[in-house]
């Protein structure tokens, strides 16, 4: 008959039954353990938000189209200028047939241009009926304008339901067709009440809170006659916090506690050679 001989109780355990370290076994050894042993935290991409993000403001375009510029389509402008956009000069029109050139003249100009990081347009105090509003967005698909994919392009109508035709009929309200591209937001304004005034004020109150979208929404709570599409596959928010995004932040703070641990470790390289 073989009797074992050793006194260890691990010895024949399967390494997934090893106990775990004691606490002073640790305490011990886990300062030697971070000397040897580059550790690298990588960000959980949980933690990166769903966000479009943008180095500035300055190259993302805002671009007013309108009969006539009135007080409350230049605050909206101002409230935009305030925050960093790139607000481009008020375009007046007479006609509605003289938009398409318009809007594809602009297209040609951020397709010139080496980065852009999104586009917002406001039309106003005309009256566009669906076929003009889907031409438009439909030059800033990325076919025709290849600096704005994946880039959000925002879209916002105010035109006046009750135009009356040469005939004496009114105009049909026949809503726009829906984009078939992502990263589109459409906003169209039917109500015989301007939306800016609402608008400017939910910027001046939250923009630094809410995204676009949100913001428009709050103008829906205001507004009946308001409809709102979205494609977007991210949120826009009208703030870029010194062009960092959260990811950016993150690995900052990681690369500062590595400085931190190599300072650590030529304290106590000094220390043992004394």
């Amino acid at each position: 008959m073989n009797v074992r001989t050793d006194t260890n109780p691990f010895i024949g355990l399967q390494e997934s039954q090893t106990p775990p370290p004691s606490q002073e076994y640790l305490e011990e050894n886990i300062t030697a353990y971070a000397l040897k042993e580059k550790v690298t935290v990588k960000p959980s991409i949980e933690l990166i938000p769903d966000v479009y993000e943008r180095a500035n403001n300055e190259d993302f375009w805002v671009q007013l189209v309108c009969k006539e510029e009135h007080q409350t389509s230049t605050d909206l402008l101002d409230v935009f200028r305030s925050k960093g956009f790139g607000v481009l000069p008020v375009i007046c029109l007479q006609y509605p047939l003289e938009i398409e050139d318009t809007v594809r003249t602009l297209r040609e100009e951020i397709n010139k241009r080496n980065t852009c990081e999104g586009l917002l347009m406001i039309f106003t105090g005309m009256y566009l009926n669906h076929h003009v509003m889907t031409s438009v967005w439909t030059e800033f698909i990325t076919v025709y304008c290849h600096r704005l994919k994946n880039k959000p392009r925002v879209f916002i109508f105010q035109r006046e339901p009750t135009a009356v035709q040469h005939d004496g009929s009114l105009r049909s309200k026949k809503a726009y067709e829906s984009p078939a591209e992502a990263d589109i937001l459409i906003a169209l304004n039917t109500s015989d009440v301007d939306m800016f005034p609402t608008l400017t004020k939910c910027i001046n109150d939250y923009g630094d809170q809410e995204d676009i979208a949100s913001l428009l929404t709050m103008c829906i709570n205001h507004h009946d006659n308001i409809s709102l599409v979205s494609t977007m596959t991210r949120k826009l928010y009208l703030t870029c916090p010194s062009g960092k995004s959260l990811q950016q932040s993150i690995l900052e703070k990681l690369d500062n506690m590595e400085n931190c641990i190599e300072n650590i470790k030529k304290r106590v390289r000094a220390t043992d050679q004394l």
